[in-house]
């Protein structure tokens, strides 16, 4: 952690600026072991090969923040290993050279909430890569995000959920311009999908079964 390192307990942050810090290895500004609680904090220009900003293990929930321009190899923003709830946060200009331009998720559950994604770059899952357990994702918006191979979107290999949401202009090399899912399931409501580009599935690319619907 280039600027919070906790290895024995909860981290809660409110409010307050990181920027420019770095690490390693372990989040870029903040490295966690344990529950972490982020509410009104803008990260910015901070860089860790695992967690541009934020690298936690644990449980996280991060609410009210933006992340800018944080870069990294596995998620570029922020890489949580288990449950993950991120509300009504912004991410916009972050890149890994791997996966999870702004957010890469280990496993367990993964809820997003009015959440918006612009302008993120990776390999695999240009805005969010979710490795396993259960995704769902409501209220978002995912536009001009990049992944040079899957999922410009999102890439997710896990029990997929997307209800009222927007993709636009996403543009993949490889498979899923705005949402590309190798799990278990996917399942679309109330979706806009428009302008997204892909070598296969522009809008969207599964290799498990959907439903779709209004």
């Amino acid at each position: 952690g280039g600027a919070i390192y906790g290895e024995n307990g909860s981290v809660t942050v409110i409010g307050g600026t990181f920027t420019d810090n770095y690490s390693g290895e372990y989040g870029g500004a903040i490295w966690n072991a344990d529950y972490m609680t982020v509410n009104g904090a803008r990260f910015i220009d901070n860089s860790g090969e695992y967690g541009g900003a934020i690298y936690n293990d644990e449980e996280a929930t991060i609410e009210n923040s933006t992340f800018l321009g944080n870069s990294g190899e596995y998620g570029g923003a922020v890489y949580n290993g288990e449950d993950t709830t991120i509300a009504n946060s912004t991410f916009t200009g972050n890149n890994t050279s791997v996966y999870g331009g702004g957010v890469e998720v280990g496993d367990d559950t993964t809820t997003l909430t009015g959440d918006t994604f612009t302008k993120n770059t990776s390999a695999y899952g240009g805005a969010i890569e979710v490795e396993s357990g259960t995704l769902h994702v409501a209220g978002g918006h995912f536009g001009l995000n990049l992944a040079s191979g899957d999922g410009a979107g999102i890439a997710d290999y896990s029990i997929t959920t997307v209800d009222h949401t927007t993709f636009t202009g996403n543009e993949a090399g490889g498979e899923g311009g705005g949402v590309d899912v190798d799990g278990t399931s996917l399942a679309m409501h109330d979706v806009n999908l428009n302008g997204n580009t892909a070598e296969y599935g522009g809008g969207v690319y599964s290799e498990t079964p959907m439903t779709l619907g209004g």
